[in-house]
């Protein structure tokens, strides 16, 4: 009697809450589904991008096809949350995050973790959610994107994930990718990169004044000739990166008649 009190009090004062894993696949089976906000909003094109991604990664390396399912809440035991709001429903962890986190998410930010047998990303807004999805692919699955034509997806019959946390805000909010790898739209979501044109007008991202400014309609203006050789170029130079500058200051002194702007440009 004695021996089964103390066996009792010791499960009762041991007990530990089980860890915070969510299986995505085990041996080859589907053990979750990915959920999105049910809207046609720009963020939920995002969203549904990040979960086709999820959902692609995983049968490369396992088989196994995952469903998409869109819906005005998260889903509820076995799911993979993607891109909802900080008013959706969600247990009492995700609350502490929504509150604490999600308000200071900058863009392109993103939130991971485990809630129970859940996985939720929660997005800053932009390419969040795109971003929160590579990153649990390739920290906890060794996914990898080296160029648009060469991957790697480990092969694997099982996917699961536990008492995870990862919190991540980009510092630089333009990450440009110039060359034609830039033309994939995968590779600039693995690499968290930008298109040019993304920001600027297509075609004017630098050495661009000779197209808003032609060298003939500066050359035909009255004094520019001595202006721009006084700056140290010739009228007879195109204009290149060498040379962009010297224009640009020389007409900023021709209509402006500001020779402070000297400095800005030297």
């Amino acid at each position: 009697m004695i021996l089964a009190g103390l066996i009792a009090i010791a499960s009762f004062g041991s007990h530990i809450d089980p860890p915070d894993r969510c299986t995505i696949v085990g041996h080859g089976k589907r053990k979750v589904t990915i959920f999105v906000p049910s809207s046609d909003d720009r963020a939920n094109n995002v969203n549904l991008r990040a979960a086709r991604i999820l959902k692609e990664s995983v049968y490369r390396m396992t088989s196994c096809e995952l469903m998409i399912q869109s819906s005005p809440i998260p889903g509820g035991q076995n799911s993979i949350n993607i891109g909802f709001g900080k008013n959706a429903r969600t247990r009492s962890r995700s609350n502490t995050i929504h509150s604490k986190t999600r308000s200071k998410l900058r863009p392109d930010g993103f939130a991971l973790l485990t809630e129970g047998t859940n996985v939720t990303i929660l997005s800053g807004g932009k390419k969040g959610a795109v971003y929160g999805v590579v990153s649990l692919l390739e920290k906890y699955f060794g996914c990898r994107c080296y160029s648009p034509t060469a991957y790697v997806f480990p092969k694997r019959e099982s996917m699961a994930v536990e008492n995870v946390l990862v919190v991540e805000n980009p510092t630089i909010k333009f990450r440009a990718i110039n060359g034609d790898f830039s033309n994939d739209p995968t590779y600039l979501d693995w690499t968290r990169g930008n298109r040019t044109d993304e920001v600027f007008g297509p075609g004017y991202y630098v050495h661009t004044f000779n197209k808003l400014v032609p060298k003939e309609t500066l050359f035909a203006e009255p004094n520019f000739v001595q202006i721009i050789r006084s700056n140290g170029a010739s009228s007879g130079q195109d204009v290149t990166p060498r040379t962009e500058r010297l224009f640009l200051r020389s007409w900023f002194q021709l209509h402006f008649n500001n020779w402070r702007l000297r400095t800005i440009f030297s």
